[in-house]
């Protein structure tokens, strides 16, 4: 089983990522591959990243070195009139999220309501 998968849908503008497990040499790798997807973004872009599949929550360690990964995204032109949206299940996924990223993400419970959120 993958750790992630991360995907970007040119059609929407759109990073599209898929957390199953994320300890520190997946977030390494993780950071290289973000990195990767965002020289295919278009300015304006979105993202969406769905972490209902984890299966523990993250390192303290690991929290340190995804929480850079936001500002990377923002650098790179990620749209500021939506956030980026997490899809997470788990109040303790939320809260760890709300620590790392502030007020720049949005939470939903599916995809379509992500998408129609984006278009809103």
């Amino acid at each position: 089983m993958s750790a992630y998968t991360i995907n970007y849908d040119e059609q929407r503008n759109l990073i599209i990522v898929v957390a199953e497990r994320l300890d520190e040499n997946a977030a390494a790798a993780y950071i290289k591959d973000f990195e990767e997807i965002l020289k295919k973004v278009k300015p304006g872009f979105s993202g969406i990243t769905d972490v209902r599949k984890a299966k523990s929550v993250l390192s303290q360690e690991v929290v340190a070195l995804l929480s850079p990964t936001m500002q990377l995204a923002i650098n790179r032109g990620l749209r500021m009139d939506k956030k980026w949206v997490y899809l997470s299940d788990s109040p303790i996924f939320t809260m760890q999220l709300n620590r790392m990223f502030r007020n720049q993400v949005e939470y939903k419970e599916t995809y379509e309501e992500a998408y129609t959120y984006f278009v809103s």
